[in-house]
């Protein structure tokens, strides 16, 4: 059962109207009915709003949550079964967490950067046969083209297609063209990233309300703009880092993240960098 379909079960057996369960949590109607319809995923502050009221685990919401969209989900499905192998084979020969490529197949996980490249390379490498090969679609489609935009700064509870702060538009290469994944770009100001991002700069974000520890990602805190910063779960909450050490780390309970004093517009996924001449 998809996301949407655990807010919309849990709705319909409290009978409230999606306006109603968009004030408990913290979001608009509209919000909710694209969550419902697979359009949108929910951030974690609003699930973990959602679960404190009803009373109910994240689990009850998050469990089985395969975006029935997801088409790099599909894809993958498609190419472990044709290609023959079984998952543990193929983790044992990508050196990858046991279980990691079911969470990818079943579309419950995105992938990382570097797994979605090994993952190309293994399934060329080890391609059947034309005679042996089904109907498969490749994780890339060559030719697809998308543009999005460059925002100069995120406020929080804005969705981002109504931001107005636009400063430019870039344009994805083929692979993160046709996943599927929302994206949106962002300039970097400031120099609380330096040396890795410097002002200026502009990062690719895939829009996901969780990330793991190492990401680089764009979080809302305190109802304030998104800021970037690099992501360190801790057994009694999370950690923003700053990589320039002149500045604070920042540091959340699972209370206040519960609260919404902090959630994740999405992890970074690509720095592009003008030079100037």
């Amino acid at each position: 059962m998809s996301i949407g379909a655990n807010i919309r079960r849990l709705r319909e057996s409290h009978r409230l109207t999606q306006k109603e369960l968009g004030e408990i949590a913290g979001v608009s109607d509209k919000a909710v009915s694209t969550w419902e319809k697979g359009i949108k995923l929910p951030r974690m502050g609003a699930v973990e709003r959602l679960a404190a009221y009803f009373g109910v685990p994240k689990s009850a919401i998050l469990d089985d949550a395969v975006p029935e969209g997801n088409p790099f989900a599909k894809q993958l499905d498609r190419l472990c079964a044709a290609w023959d192998r079984s998952p543990q084979t193929i983790e044992r020969e990508l050196d990858m967490p046991q279980g990691r490529l079911a969470m990818l197949r079943d579309g419950s996980a995105l992938p990382f950067e570097g797994e979605l490249h090994r993952l190309q390379q293994y399934f060329e490498m080890n391609a059947p046969t034309v005679s042996e090969r089904p109907n498969v679609i490749p994780l890339v489609r060559p030719g697809t083209t998308r543009r999005i935009p460059v925002l100069g700064r995120v406020p929080a509870g804005i969705p981002v297609e109504a931001i107005t702060d636009v400063v430019d538009e870039i344009e994805l290469d083929g692979r993160m063209a046709g996943d599927g994944y929302d994206y949106f770009a962002l300039l970097v100001t400031g120099d609380s990233m330096y040396p890795e991002y410097r002002d200026g700069d502009v990062v690719i974000v895939r829009m996901q309300p969780t990330a793991e520890t190492g990401d680089d990602v764009v979080a809302y805190v305190g109802g304030g703009d998104a800021t970037l910063k690099r992501l360190t779960l801790t057994t009694v909450g999370l950690q923003l880092r700053p990589l320039n050490p002149a500045y604070p780390v920042r540091a959340f309970t699972h209370d206040q993240v519960a609260a919404g004093q902090v959630t994740i517009a999405g992890v970074v996924v690509e720095q592009r960098r003008v030079r100037h001449r």
